[in-house]
Order: structure tokens, then sequence, then C-alpha cells
């Protein structure tokens, strides 16, 4: 069981980074679908509307 730790604690590293990177894929491609689809307008006002809210409080 201890190889198999060690071999997981070595390996952490390259998993986690192909799962955060395919996040960080699909995550851009949805925000990239989402701009395509609607104005640069709608956009940004859909933006700013949680950081002046976050600015209020």
């Amino acid at each position: 069981s201890h190889t198999v730790s060690q071999s997981l604690v070595a390996n952490y590293p390259d998993v986690w980074m192909s799962n955060h990177l395919s996040v960080l894929f699909f995550l851009a491609k949805s925000i990239y679908q989402e701009c395509a689809r609607c104005p640069m307008s709608s956009t940004s006002s859909r933006w700013s509307s949680p950081m002046e809210l976050r600015h209020s409080v």
C-alpha cells in the first residue's frame, strides 16, 4: 500500500493539471459561445451588474 500511495502522490499533479485544463477549456468554450451568441453590450452589462452589487456591499 505504501508504493500505491507514493505513485498516487507522484501522479497527482499530472491528473490535477489534466482535469484543471479540461475544466478551464470547458469554461472558456462556454464563455466564447455566449459572447458569440449575444452582442457585447448585453455581455458587458451582465458582467458589470455583479461588480456593482459587490461594490455596494
